[in-house]
């Protein structure tokens, strides 16, 4: 800002996951969940996040990529999206799982199992959850909870309720680096 420059110092890594933005692409596989695209301001500037929200059964609230193999770190921009008090997830799925829940009440970890997790204030409601598994299970999973009934996987959703999610990221380290977009493979 100011026309000052600044050096960042970081590693080069690439994100892995392809359709960083636009998670209604089929890429991203929805269980009892929903995507409304271009929801609110991203926080980018542009009016392109998503919002996650739930269907209105009894059932678990998922949106996952498979076939993952890399074993690294895994970051996604969220926002709470309703008053309802809904947690968010991040965890890999297939034999012995990793799990990582997020409060973005409070901007609080509230569990991790088999990981590391972390989360920071972006600002304008914005938090950066990132989850650093144990394992190399072959499926990314963001989910929501109902964060009343104790991080239940499974409850009865009312159709509206989620978080805004923008910015996946998927890299090879221990570490979250800074956010690179992808649309449609590898960047």
């Amino acid at each position: 800002t100011g026309g000052v420059g600044s050096w960042k110092f970081e590693p080069q890594r690439t994100n892995l996951l392809s359709y960083s933005e636009d998670f209604s692409q089929s890429y991203w596989v929805k269980s009892n969940t929903l995507i409304l695209s271009n929801a609110v301001i991203s926080p980018d500037g542009s009016l392109n996040s998503d919002k996650l929200y739930e269907d209105a059964v009894s059932s678990t609230k998922l949106m996952f990529k498979s076939a993952i193999s890399t074993l690294g770190t895994i970051s996604v921009f969220v926002k709470k999206g309703d008053e309802n008090n809904r947690l968010f997830q991040i965890r890999r799925d297939g034999g012995s799982n990793s799990w990582s829940w997020f409060n973005l009440d409070n901007g609080l970890i509230e569990y991790e199992e088999n990981g590391i997790a972390n989360i920071k204030n972006y600002g304008n409601g914005w938090y950066v959850c990132s989850f650093t598994p144990t394992n190399s299970n072959g499926t990314i999973v963001f989910g929501i909870s109902n964060g009343g009934l104790g991080r239940s996987v499974s409850y009865q959703g009312d159709g509206t309720s989620g978080v805004y999610i923008w910015g996946a990221q998927l890299e090879a380290g221990s570490y979250p680096t800074s956010y690179i977009p992808t649309s449609g493979q590898s960047g």
